[in-house]
C-alpha cells in the first residue's frame, strides 16, 4: 500500500489483487464526494463471486471483510442450533446432517441450512430450516391423504381427558352445512351427558364441559356475596355487606377518609367478625332494616356484638364524642336562635374573639 500527497488523486493507493479476507481488490482505488469531504472506495470480489464496491477504510481497519455472506453464516450458527438426527416434527423425521444452500429470498444473498427428511409414509425430502421449524408437518399425505380415504386428519386417544370431558370414541368426520367434512369425536362431561364436538376446538382447550360449567359461572355472577338475588331480596344483603366493608376501611386502611377517628385510635374489628357472614346473620337477628347504622355503644370500643347496635343517622350522631356535655350544647342551641345565626357560625366567633383576629 503505497501513500501519494497529490491532490488530484487519492491519498491511498492498493494494488489490484489485494486480499481482505474474503475481499480482493479488482480495480483502481478512486474518490466519491462524501457530503464535504471525498473518501476512497474500490471495487472489490468476494470470495463467494459478488463483486461491490468498498469503502478502502473500512478494508484497513477490517470492518467490511465480506460482501455480506459471512455475516449471514455467522448469524445463521449464532441464531439457529443444529437440528439432531431423529428430531421428529409432525410426520417429519430429520434422517441426515444438515447442508448449506443460498437462501431463496430475493433480500438475503447468505446460506441457510437444508435438513434431509423422511415422512411417516416413506417420502423423503430436503426442508428448509425454518420451514420445518415452523410450518411443515408432513409432506401432504396426513391431509389429502385421509380426506380421499374418508378418514380424519386429527387423531384423539379415547379415554383423554380436556377439562370435564372424557372422549369416548375415536375421532370421526361429520359433515358440515356447506358439505365439506370436519373432525368430530364423542366426549362424556362429568354431569353425565354425552355430546359431539369439533376435535380442535378440544385441542385448542376451548371447549371445557357440555355447557354445564358456563351455567355454574353465569349462576354464580348472579350471586351476591355468596348468596343468590332472590334469597338475598328484602335484607338488603348488599347494603350490609358495605357497612362491613366500610367498617374494615376505617379501622385498617390508613389512607381512608375516617381512618384517624377509628384506626388511629386503635378501635377494630372483632374476630367474630370478620366472617361476613357473621357478621350478616347478627345484623339480622338484632333487627337491621334499610336505612339504619350501625352504633357503638361505647364509642371507645371496638366494632363487636355485644357493644353494637342498629340505629337512626340521628342518634347516632348523639353517641359520638363532643367535646362539652348537653347543657353546654343547649346553651349554644339558644344562643345561636337568639342572634339569628346557626349554632356552628357562634363558634366562629367565639373562637375568633377568644384567639383574636
Amino acid at each position: 500500500m503505497e501513500l501519494t500527497f497529490n491532490m488530484a488523486r487519492p491519498v491511498v493507493t492498493v494494488p489490484i489483487g489485494t486480499r481482505f479476507t474474503k475481499l480482493v481488490t479488482v480495480g483502481q482505488v478512486y474518490l466519491i464526494n462524501r457530503g464535504y469531504q471525498r473518501q476512497a472506495w474500490v471495487a472489490v470480489r468476494c470470495d463467494c463471486g459478488k463483486v461491490k464496491h468498498v469503502a478502502v477504510t473500512n478494508l484497513r481497519r477490517s470492518q467490511t471483510k465480506s460482501c455480506g455472506c459471512l455475516f449471514d453464516e455467522n448469524r445463521h450458527v449464532s441464531q439457529r442450533e443444529i437440528i439432531a438426527i431423529g428430531s421428529k416434527f409432525g410426520r417429519w423425521e430429520v434422517v441426515g446432517e444438515p447442508k448449506l444452500q443460498p437462501r431463496k429470498s430475493s433480500r438475503s444473498n447468505g446460506l441457510e441450512a437444508v435438513y434431509p427428511c423422511r415422512c411417516a409414509c416413506g417420502t423423503t425430502r430436503d426442508i428448509r430450516d425454518v420451514v420445518l421449524r415452523n410450518k411443515s408437518r408432513s409432506c401432504g399425505c396426513s391431509k389429502t391423504g385421509s380426506r380421499k380415504r374418508g378418514r380424519p386428519t386429527t387423531e384423539i386417544e379415547v379415554g383423554s381427558r380436556f377439562g370435564r370431558l372424557v372422549t369416548t370414541s375415536e375421532t370421526f368426520l361429520k359433515p358440515r352445512s356447506d358439505g365439506r367434512n370436519r373432525t368430530h369425536v364423542a366426549v362424556r362431561c362429568d354431569c353425565g351427558k354425552t355430546k359431539h364436538v369439533l376435535a380442535y376446538m378440544l385441542l385448542n382447550e376451548k371447549v371445557q364441559s357440555c355447557g354445564c360449567l358456563q351455567r355454574e359461572r353465569a349462576a354464580e355472577l348472579m350471586r351476591i356475596h355468596g348468596a343468590r338475588s332472590k334469597e338475598a331480596y328484602g335484607t338488603d344483603r348488599r347494603g350490609i355487606y358495605n357497612i362491613w366493608k366500610g367498617i374494615k376501611l376505617r379501622c385498617y386502611t390508613p389512607s381512608a377518609r375516617n381512618y384517624r377517628w377509628y384506626g388511629e385510635k386503635g378501635i377494630k374489628l372483632c374476630d367474630e367478625w370478620q366472617d361476613f357472614e357473621v357478621f350478616f346473620e347478627w345484623s339480622i337477628a338484632n333487627g337491621y332494616s334499610k336505612g339504619l347504622q350501625i352504633d357503638r355503644i361505647d364509642s371507645k370500643g371496638d366494632y363487636q356484638p355485644d357493644n353494637c347496635r342498629w340505629s337512626t343517622q340521628k342518634k347516632n350522631l348523639r353517641s359520638r364524642d363532643v367535646a362539652w356535655d348537653d347543657a353546654t350544647d343547649q346553651r349554644l342551641i339558644f344562643e345561636s336562635k337568639n342572634l339569628g345565626i346557626s349554632p356552628y357560625e357562634l363558634i366562629r366567633r367565639a373562637v375568633i374573639a377568644y384567639l383574636g383576629d
